[in-house]
C-alpha cells in the first residue's frame, strides 16, 4: 500500500490470498473503491512508494506467477502504466521501499537476492548506490522515510546466506550517500516473519513498526523517534496479526493497516482495515428539564482523548447539590427502552436519557449556577471508539413533586487524538 498524495488516497495492489490478487483499490477513509479499470498480472512480495514530486505511486518487484517482473509500474489515479528503464534493481521481491521527500527520491534496499546494492528512483531510471558501509544482504526488511530528520530509516529482515538466514534486529539510516548504523538502547525483536509493516507517522514525528512474531502467537506495535525504540501501546484489533500492509493517510492524519493472517484463524486471509486514531467527540443530545433547563454541555478543548483530561460544564442549576451519572448505552437499560420518562416518580417532562453503571460523580461550582466535572481518561486502548454517555441531576425542591431536574445528555466517543 502507498497512499498517493494528490489524490487522497491510499492505493493498495495485489498481495496473497492463497494466490495473487490482480485488482487495484483506494481508501478515502471510510471506503475502499475497486478501481476495475487498472487490473494488471497479480503479484505478492512486491513493494509501492508515492513519488510526490512527480505525483505517481511506484511499485516495483515482486512474485508473479513465479517470475519476478523487472518492469516499474506508475499509478496515476486511474491507470497502471508499465515503465521499461535503462537500468533496474532487478528480479527480486521481499525488498522495501520509501520515498526520500527532501531528495526527491524513491528508494529502495534488500530482496531475495541478497545483495545489498541501494537504488534510488529519479522519475525516469533506476540508480544504484555502493557506499563503502551498508547493512549486511537481507531480505523482509522494513523500510520507511522519516520527514522530520531526513533520513530513511530501514529495521530487521531475513540476513542472506551469510548470515546464515538468521534474523536481523538492526536499525540503519540513510541521508542519501551514506549509510549509518543506529545503536539504540532497546531493540524490537528480530525473529519476525512474516516482514514487519513500517511508515512515518507524520502526525507525531515518529517511525511506526509493526510485525508479528514468527510462529504467530503474538504481534507489538513499535516507535521509533530517531534515537531509541519503544514498544507502543497497541494490542486491540492488532494483536496477533501479521504480514498485512500499512501506510500513512496524511489527510486523515491516520496509519492504515490492511489484511495480513492470525493464528487465531489459520490458513485465513483477513480482510478488515484498522486505522491509528480515532477522533474523540463529545455530542449533546435531547433536552433537559427544569425552568430554566439544567444545562450540561461538552469543554471542545477538552474532548474525551485516552490518557488526557476531558471535561464537562453545567449551566442553569438550580441550586447548590448537582450530581452526575454515566452510562455505556443510551437505548437501553436494565431490560427497559430510553429514554425513559420520569414523570412517574413526580418529575414531569424529564427523562432518563442514558444507563447509569456510574452514579454520583461530583461536580465542582465555579461560580452562581455553574459547575464543572473533570475526568482523568486511562490510556486504555480497549476503550478506544467506545462511548459513553453523561447527565447531570440537580436538585430543584420547588420545581417537581421530586424536587430534581435532569440535564440533556453528553455523548463521549473515546478516541486517540
Amino acid at each position: 500500500m502507498a497512499y498517493d498524495g494528490a489524490r487522497q488516497t491510499v492505493v493498495m495492489f495485489g498481495g496473497y490470498n492463497g494466490g495473487e490478487p490482480t485488482d487495484t483499490w483506494t481508501w478515502n477513509g471510510t471506503t475502499w473503491t475497486h478501481q476495475v479499470q487498472a487490473t494488471l498480472p497479480g503479484r505478492r512480495w512486491h513493494a509501492m512508494a508515492y513519488d510526490a514530486a512527480r505525483q505517481r505511486v511506484v511499485m516495483y518487484g515482486g512474485q508473479s506467477s513465479g517470475s519476478h517482473p523487472t518492469q516499474t509500474f506508475l499509478w496515476d489515479g486511474v491507470q497502471w502504466t508499465a515503465v521499461t528503464t535503462a537500468s533496474n534493481p532487478g528480479a527480486t521481491a521481499k525488498h522495501g521501499m520509501a520515498y526520500d521527500a527532501a531528495r526527491q527520491r524513491v528508494v529502495l534496499f534488500g530482496g531475495n537476492v541478497f545483495a545489498n546494492p541501494t537504488w534510488e528512483w529519479d522519475g525516469t531510471n533506476w540508480v544504484s548506490f555502493q557506499p563503502a558501509t551498508a547493512p549486511a544482504p537481507r531480505n523482509e526488511n522494513a523500510l520507511a522515510y522519516d520527514a522530520v530528520r531526513q533520513r530513511t530509516v530501514l529495521y530487521g529482515g531475513q540476513l542472506g546466506p551469510g548470515g546464515g538466514f538468521a534474523y536481523a534486529n538492526d536499525t540503519w539510516e540513510w541521508d542519501g550517500s551514506t549509510w549509518s548504523q543506529v545503536t539504540t538502547a532497546t531493540v524490537p525483536p528480530g525473529n519476525r516473519y512474516p516482514w514487519g509493516q513500517m511508515a512515518f507517522d507524520a502526525s507525531r514525528g515518529t517511525v511506526v513498526l509493526h510485525s508479528g512474531a514468527a510462529l504467530l502467537g503474538a504481534s507489538d506495535t513499535w516507535e521509533f523517534d530517531g534515537v531509541d525504540w519503544r514498544l507502543a501501546v497497541s494490542g486491540g484489533a492488532l494483536a496477533n496479526r501479521v504480514s498485512g500492509a500499512m501506510a500513512y493517510d496524511d489527510s486523515r492524519r491516520s496509519l492504515l493497516f490492511f489484511g495480513g493472517t492470525s493464528s487465531s484463524a489459520p490458513g485465513a486471509y483477513l480482510s478488515s482495515s484498522y486505522t491509528s486514531y480515532l477522533l474523540a467527540t463529545a455530542t449533546v443530545y435531547a433536552t433537559g428539564c427544569g425552568v430554566p433547563a439544567l444545562v450540561l454541555a461538552p469543554d471542545p478543548n477538552q474532548r474525551p482523548v485516552l490518557g488526557q483530561t476531558a471535561q464537562v460544564s453545567l449551566a442553569q442549576v438550580p441550586g447548590s447539590v448537582v450530581a452526575l451519572s454515566a452510562g455505556w448505552s443510551k437505548s437501553q437499560w436494565a431490560g427497559g427502552a430510553l429514554p425513559y420518562s420520569l414523570a412517574p416518580f413526580g418529575m414531569p417532562g424529564c427523562d432518563l436519557l442514558q444507563s447509569a453503571e456510574f452514579f454520583g460523580i461530583g461536580v465542582t461550582a465555579t461560580g452562581p449556577g455553574t459547575g464543572v466535572a473533570t475526568f482523568v481518561l486511562p490510556l486504555l486502548p480497549t476503550l478506544l471508539g467506545q462511548r459513553m454517555h453523561l447527565q447531570a441531576y440537580a436538585a430543584a425542591p420547588s420545581q417537581n413533586q421530586l424536587g430534581i431536574v435532569v440535564s440533556n445528555g453528553v455523548e463521549w466517543r473515546f478516541g486517540s487524538q
